[in-house]
């Protein structure tokens, strides 16, 4: 989940910035976040294993929905809401790509709770802090991560 959402925040820095990071500090952060989903990943499926839920129908189609509510987090960008009602780019997006319109209200649903999450400054604390663990300097991503926070460059 933290690596899509920082998938996000580096697609939304890439539009608005036309300073970038080095491939080695980019490598470093998402092979960390990486490997930290990856075992969240993992403890997650030994306990769907144990309860015997792994390939229970229901459990893959919130999974597909979530899916879909990170995509057009990747698409959109955080700092856009979107709707999903007719008219919205994001709802012409699930349907080009196929989505039933029986699916739209939970993608709209889980969408909404993850920008929810991706747009609070705990989050964008907590982005912070792995810059600074990591020794980005990087003064656009800095800039962007204060300016979210509500502080000011002086």
């Amino acid at each position: 989940m933290i690596g899509r959402k920082l998938n996000t925040r580096l697609a939304e820095l890439k539009m608005q910035s036309k300073e970038t990071m080095s491939k080695q500090q980019l490598q470093t952060l998402f092979e960390h976040e990486r490997d930290k989903e990856l075992e969240r990943l993992g403890e997650i499926s030994e306990a769907a294993e144990i309860f015997g839920r792994a390939g229970d129908v229901v459990d893959m189609a919130l999974h597909l929905e979530a899916g879909w509510a990170y995509q057009l987090l990747a698409k959109f960008g955080t700092r856009l809401e979107l709707s999903l009602e007719e008219g919205c780019v994001g709802l012409s997006y699930l349907l080009k790509n196929g989505v039933p319109v029986s699916h739209v209200d939970a993608i709209c649903t889980n969408y909404r709770a993850e920008r929810t999450t991706a747009v609070n400054a705990s989050f964008e604390a907590g982005i912070s802090r792995q810059m600074c663990h990591f020794e980005f300097d990087n003064p656009a991503l800095k800039r962007v991560s204060q300016n979210s926070l509500g502080t000011r460059e002086q």
